[in-house]
């Protein structure tokens, strides 16, 4: 058990090391604004993002609101994913495909960046990753009781971005795929949609931010290109502040060792990762081409390093 602990010791140092005592950016700064200004009362109509991630800040800031007491929390975030995504890895794959993954997450700037900040990208990954770790179980044992986790975690990762719907939708088809094979899993599908009924007091948001996504399109991004869809790999991949050079190299070999992950995979390995790495990016593409609008926003995006890091590991380890 010491490498998996050694290495989340390393990613803490590697996120704490020179940041935890900085100053809030803007969009920190907005959201602690948000958070005093409405206190528990995050259900306003005045409100654009799900309340959730400010929920736990609310109660979070009740101790202190110094920044570096503030940057603590997305470290949590931080520790359960490396734990999450061992288990994930390791019941796809393998033990050393696990550890890979850790190793890699652990490193991945992207990741990095994002874990370090209070806004709610780093509990969005956290809690896709437990949502396919909930089903993944599930399909091991079949106990009812983790259709209700399912079911809680799913409605918890809408309520922290609205986002999430892609990669949870990802999720679900990923079920009905595997079903094919073993029916019993159907009943995970259905948890899911339990989760979706639990956001139900929250759709009529959804819709209004879409608006107001839609109506000031031209302040998030760029139409869809080729060249836009590699700017946003090179982003997760290697972060805002790699070098040309060295981000393409790494680019590459991610890539290498992403396709060796799919050409090694047996059916069920293959839709996991296809559901889990590709499919939430085609989803929000398609949208976005048949609204004429551009969803692709690469912060929203955060827990597709999730899935890089385990199709990498897998790769690594064939």
């Amino acid at each position: 058990i010491w490498i998996p602990v050694a290495i989340t010791v390393f990613a803490l140092i590697i996120r704490l090391y020179r940041y935890i005592g900085l100053d809030f950016w803007y969009d920190e700064a907005l959201q602690i604004f948000e958070v005093n200004a409405f206190g528990i009362n995050q259900f306003t109509p005045l409100f654009m993002h799900p309340p959730l991630n400010n929920l736990i800040i609310y109660f979070w800031m009740s101790v202190s609101s110094h920044p570096t007491w503030l940057r603590l929390l997305p470290v949590i975030w931080m520790i359960g994913t490396m734990a999450a995504i061992y288990v994930v890895t390791k019941l796809i794959f393998s033990r050393k495909a696990a550890l890979w993954a850790m190793a890699v997450i652990a490193v991945q700037p992207f990741h990095i960046y994002y874990s370090r900040s209070i806004r709610m990208y780093a509990l969005q990954s956290l809690l896709i990753l437990l949502t396919w770790l909930a089903v993944l179980i599930y399909e091991k044992d079949k106990q009812r009781k983790w259709l209700f986790l399912i079911a809680l975690i799913c409605a918890a990762a809408l309520y922290t971005h609205y986002f999430a719907v892609f990669p949870l939708a990802s999720l679900g088809v990923a079920i009905l795929l595997l079903s094919f094979q073993d029916r019993k899993m159907l009943p995970a599908a259905g948890a899911m949609i339990g989760g979706v009924v639990l956001y139900l007091p929250w759709l009529f948001k959804l819709f209004r931010a879409t608006e107001i996504m839609m109506r000031d399109s031209d302040f998030f991004a760029p139409p869809i290109t080729p060249r836009y869809l590699f700017e946003v790999v090179k982003l997760v991949i290697g972060g805002y502040h790699g070098r040309d050079v060295e981000t393409l190299i790494i680019v590459s070999m991610f890539a290498l060792l992403t396709i060796l992950a799919f050409f090694k995979s047996n059916r069920r390995q293959f839709i996991i990762l296809f559901s889990m790495l590709v499919l939430p990016i085609v989803l929000i593409c398609v949208i976005g081409v048949v609204q004429d609008y551009n969803y692709l926003i690469v912060r929203y995006i955060t827990f597709s390093t999730v899935g890089f890091a385990v199709a990498v590991a897998a790769g690594l380890s064939s």
